[in-house]
């Protein structure tokens, strides 16, 4: 049976509160009474998702920060699909889940436009947005990204025919099956 995500009150009670507000959710103070229970809450200054400290688990979030630390430059394939570093380009980012490929495509210098529909990754998506502009190293990166938090169809059917993107890219999602050869 899945659980609804609730919102940990932590340090700060009234962010959680407004913060559940926005997303439909229920605020907890008691986060220890089930250890397989997901929640959302600020952890180091981050909006994060995870199981209570119980389960040991690593919270995911969205640090543009760290991914701007471990990028590959130069090696990613996503890059060679339009055409090498490309400025100015508009991308629709239709499933823009934690953000890396959108900011892969800003950082080569494309305007992207990312769209998630998920309530819950996009509040982490603009908390993201929010933390990463205070760092001058990427703020330049993050100013290229923008977000909306509807299905990419509404977004994509409400846009006029000028303000169309050149590129409307869906991550296949593919899972990692373990072998060599690469997806055709």
């Amino acid at each position: 049976m899945r659980k609804e995500v609730l919102v940990w009150g932590g340090d700060d009670p009234a962010l959680a509160a407004t913060l559940a507000l926005s997303l439909g959710l229920d605020v907890t103070d008691h986060w220890w009474d089930d250890p397989d229970q997901q929640y959302l809450y600020f952890r180091d200054g981050a909006l994060s998702l995870g199981l209570s400290p119980q389960a040991r688990e690593h919270p995911i979030c969205v640090d543009f920060v760290d991914q701007w630390r471990s990028r590959h430059r130069g090696k990613e394939l996503l890059l060679k699909a339009i055409g090498g570093r490309r400025d100015g380009l508009r991308v629709v980012d239709a499933t823009a889940g934690l953000g890396r490929d959108s900011f892969l495509l800003a950082g080569y210098g494309a305007i992207v436009q990312m769209c998630e529909r998920q309530p819950i990754v996009a509040a982490m998506l603009e908390d993201g947005l929010l933390r990463g502009r205070d760092t001058a190293d990427i703020a330049d990166v993050l100013d290229k990204m923008s977000l909306v938090s509807v299905p990419a169809v509404d977004y994509l059917a409400s846009l006029e025919s000028e303000a169309c993107p050149d590129v409307v890219y869906l991550d296949p999602m593919f899972p990692d099956s373990g072998k060599s050869a690469l997806v055709k």
